[in-house]
């Protein structure tokens, strides 16, 4: 959090990489932190609640910022914990793991985009669009063709329909508690050898 504050070169799309990257490992230390397995096991099961109502607020950064960290290496390390997990939220948290899966370019998620219903308000998973665009610029240039404007065609409409994303977000009427999103501003994450550390602390016990 302190780079994203102290250096105002990272702006746009590194800063909502960066952000992501900032939720995914707060929520990866959060569960390391919590050392009691009862409570750890608690802790993941509220994390699974929150992510099947970002799937039913059509948040989709949020849900999968929260399955990238339950589907971590460190966190499926935690086998004792997983295993007193309630059967009912282990199966929401299935299912809401084959709507994100990367399998066949994201076929899943693409299915509920398609199917969304904008005035309920839409968060985009960006990293969709940003690979959308990376495969559209890999893309062979026709011969002799100096403008490809194909790409161009195809480079449009992918922001554009990330825009339309952005732009349905402001739809949400959501009351919000200036304590909770202060908290949520400003989190902080435990680093890689904080980390290993604390999954070395439990072992044995998770």
């Amino acid at each position: 959090l302190e780079l994203l504050i102290q250096n105002e070169t990272i702006k746009g799309i590194d800063l909502c990489i960066s952000r992501f990257n900032l939720t995914v490992n707060w929520i990866i230390s959060e569960i390391l932190l919590t050392k009691d397995i009862t409570l750890r096991k608690l802790t993941i099961q509220r994390f699974i609640h929150i992510a099947q109502n970002c799937m039913m607020l059509q948040n989709y950064s949020t849900l999968m910022e929260i399955l990238l960290a339950l589907g971590s290496d460190k966190i499926l390390k935690l086998k004792n914990t997983w295993r007193i997990i309630e059967p009912g939220d282990i199966l929401i948290y299935k299912n809401l793991e084959k709507i994100s899966s990367p399998f066949k370019n994201f076929a899943n998620l693409r299915n509920e985009l398609n199917n969304l219903k904008p005035s309920k308000g839409c968060v985009p998973f960006l990293g969709l669009y940003l690979s959308d665009l990376i495969f559209n610029k890999e893309k062979n240039s026709t011969k002799n063709d100096l403008i490809n404007f194909n790409k161009f065609r195809t480079d449009s409409k992918i922001v554009k329909s990330l825009i339309q994303c952005i732009q349905w977000s402001t739809l949400y009427r959501l009351d919000s508690a200036d304590e909770v999103l202060s908290k949520c501003l400003y989190i902080k994450a435990l680093d890689e050898e904080e980390m290993n550390e604390c999954l070395k602390d439990i072992e044995g016990t998770v």
